[in-house]
């Protein structure tokens, strides 16, 4: 099983490859950037579904 640890460079790397600089707080919280602007993320899995949406795909547990 994946822990958020392990799932975060995963989710830093696709990042990367849509434009996105994607950090983690100490706290645990994401935050993505791009120029002009930023995004904040309580969870990871709330990042993850974000970034999938915003490059058109469908994040696993939702109807396609």
């Amino acid at each position: 099983m994946k822990t958020p640890a392990t799932d975060f460079p995963t989710l830093q790397a696709k990042a990367a490859l849509h434009g996105l600089e994607c950090t983690m707080t100490k706290a645990g919280s994401i935050v993505m950037s791009r120029r002009g602007g930023t995004w904040s993320f309580g969870t990871q899995p709330e990042a993850s579904t974000w970034l999938s949406l915003s490059i058109g795909e469908v994040p696993k547990g939702l109807p396609a």
